[in-house]
């Protein structure tokens, strides 16, 4: 993929352009005219890692490899502590 955006917009936002340059090549035009190109040297090695440079996925805040625990509750005993924990929320404001 090839995007095309005016110097301007480069020069307001560069971080958008390092983000586009992430998926291809950013071409930076100045009055009309290609004048820069922009592109990564060192490519992600997974398709996710791009996809999270790119800003379109949020990595999770603690990665880990051991699975949830299962603590065999009762769905209804869940539904009950899920929604006092909603109203809980409600009334302090979050």
């Amino acid at each position: 993929m090839s995007t095309t955006i005016p110097l301007s917009d480069f020069n307001r936002n560069p971080s958008r352009a390092t983000r586009l340059a992430r998926l291809g090549s950013v071409t930076i035009t100045d009055h009309g005219i290609p004048a820069f190109e922009l592109r990564v040297l060192a490519r992600p090695r997974l398709r996710t890692e791009m996809l999270v440079r790119a800003g379109v996925l949020t990595p999770p805040r603690i990665r880990t490899t051991e699975p949830l625990p299962d603590f065999n509750v009762d769905a209804a005993v869940a539904r009950a502590i899920v929604t006092e924990i909603e109203n809980e929320k409600a009334a302090r404001d979050y």
